[in-house]
């Protein structure tokens, strides 16, 4: 008997299983009508994206929140790819994440960070 509920839970975990591989990637919500929001796992970061979500939002915009999605190695790949359309981030960080080296002066890392990047060896960073 008991061999008989192994066997049948080793069959139902093995369907699930194989049904979680079957799933497709997300789409892209690149032009769904609205903007959405993304931000890491850290307070700063989801009080940053509330805030321009919030003044989206009375711009007369459809806000999408997608908040707490995880560090800069999860965030920056799903803005890459089209998965979120805005994260706010501090300029001297995010183009350190991309391997960018930050400057003291406005200016040039604004215009470091506003050029299209390729996302960074993900193997070799760290949080």
């Amino acid at each position: 008997m008991i061999r008989r509920i192994a066997a049948t839970l080793t069959g139902v975990l093995i369907a699930v299983a194989c049904k979680g591989s079957r799933e497709q990637a997300p789409a892209s919500v690149l032009k769904d009508g609205a903007i959405t929001i993304g931000s890491c796992d850290f307070p700063e970061s989801e009080l940053l994206a509330e805030i321009y979500a919030q003044a989206l939002t009375q711009a007369g915009f459809t806000v999408v929140r997608s908040f707490d999605i995880g560090p800069r190695e999860l965030v920056m790949p799903a803005l890459q790819e089209g998965l979120l359309e805005v994260v706010p981030d501090h300029e001297g960080s995010a183009l350190a994440f991309l391997g960018g080296t930050p400057t003291s002066g406005k200016g040039p890392t604004f215009a470091l960070c506003a050029r299209p990047t390729e996302p960074p060896d993900r193997r070799s960073r760290t949080r």
